[in-house]
């Protein structure tokens, strides 16, 4: 199922593009050749630093960084991304319940799903368009997951959409 928004605009340094089909991303889905299923293993790099930054989950802290390696001591690099209900996504940090990227505010850390009046700062809408991925909590004022000062976080809900709202998604391999 593919829901549109006619309403993001993408703005970068030289021009502003319109987008006129973003896509929600509800179902099993292909990136660059590879498909990605619920319950796969992924990793997360923001578009502008793919291969050089990885979103990782320390799950002691219940904190979120970047990081520029997916080999030890970055274990937390490995997601497993899950379908829920409604075409929402749940991203488990090693694939612990317990430890799902969660967004709420301007912060983004490790939680536990807790529902809250039928939206869960657990639970993602994952979209597509001609830039890429990006990814929001199913909070109803939430912005988008971006890159800000070296750090993830969750944008401003009229923020204009920039090259740093833009997640690269690959099946996670790990690195021997």
């Amino acid at each position: 199922m593919v829901e549109r928004d006619m309403s993001d605009t993408l703005i970068d340094s030289h021009r502003m593009i319109r987008f006129d089909d973003l896509e929600r991303v509800t179902a099993a889905f292909s990136c660059d050749g590879k498909w990605i299923a619920n319950g796969a293993r992924v990793s997360f790099s923001p578009q502008e630093h793919v291969g050089h930054l990885y979103l990782d989950g320390n799950v002691h802290a219940s904190t979120v960084h970047l990081v520029p390696s997916r080999q030890a001591p970055f274990t937390g690099t490995n997601w497993q991304i899950r379908l829920n209900e409604g075409g929402t996504w749940s991203l488990l940090n090693q694939g612990q319940e317990a430890r799902m990227l969660a967004g709420s505010g301007h912060f983004v850390s490790l939680g536990k799903a807790t529902l809250i009046d039928s939206f869960d700062t657990t639970r993602w809408l994952l979209y597509r368009d001609l830039g890429g991925f990006r990814l929001r909590p199913c909070m109803r004022d939430s912005g988008w997951l971006a890159l800000r000062d070296g750090q993830a976080v969750l944008t401003g809900r009229d923020e204009p959409v920039t090259r740093t709202h833009y997640w690269t998604i690959t099946p996670f391999e790990p690195v021997v």
